[in-house]
């Protein structure tokens, strides 16, 4: 078996659009691999290359919808794991993201399987995140408002 026939892998991991649009004009296919298994979605979404994502879904045409659907959730669960946030906003604004890995995409960025708003679950995971962030902040303000008030004195380490 030949990998990466057209060197649409090679182009995406070189951030190389053109060679992108080149490959894919040759014939290349989305599920296309390196040596080790990977597809060029796949280097994107690991090294957070959000143009470069955009780039390959906008130029390799449809073939297998199924295959390519399964492909997108990994590769978007891939980049909520990596942490590339604007790389899974672009994975999940093709529509492809299923439920079930929208729900395991905002497991991966919050903890919290149940945080899912809107389109995008690591902006709505981050939004989420932050509002948590303020309630504590918030908490910790008022009880040290009131320990004050009262005339205690908390000494931390």
């Amino acid at each position: 078996m030949t990998h990466d026939p057209h060197g649409l892998v090679a182009a995406a991991q070189a951030n190389d659009l053109r060679g992108i649009r080149t490959a894919a004009r040759d014939g290349a296919t989305m599920l296309d691999t390196d040596a080790q298994g990977h597809t060029a979605l796949w280097h994107a979404a690991d090294s957070g290359h959000t143009h470069t994502a955009q780039a390959l879904l906008d130029a390799l045409p449809v073939r297998d919808l199924k295959a390519e659907q399964e492909h997108i959730n990994a590769c978007a669960e891939h980049a909520a794991e990596r942490g590339h946030a604007k790389t899974l906003e672009v994975l999940s604004d093709t529509g492809a993201v299923t439920e079930p890995a929208r729900l395991r995409i905002a497991e991966v960025a919050t903890g919290d399987a149940r945080v899912w708003v809107n389109r995008s679950p690591v902006m709505s995971s981050l939004d989420y995140a932050a509002q948590k962030t303020a309630e504590v902040q918030q908490a910790y303000e008022r009880e040290a408002w009131h320990d004050q008030q009262a005339g205690i004195t908390v000494m931390t380490m």
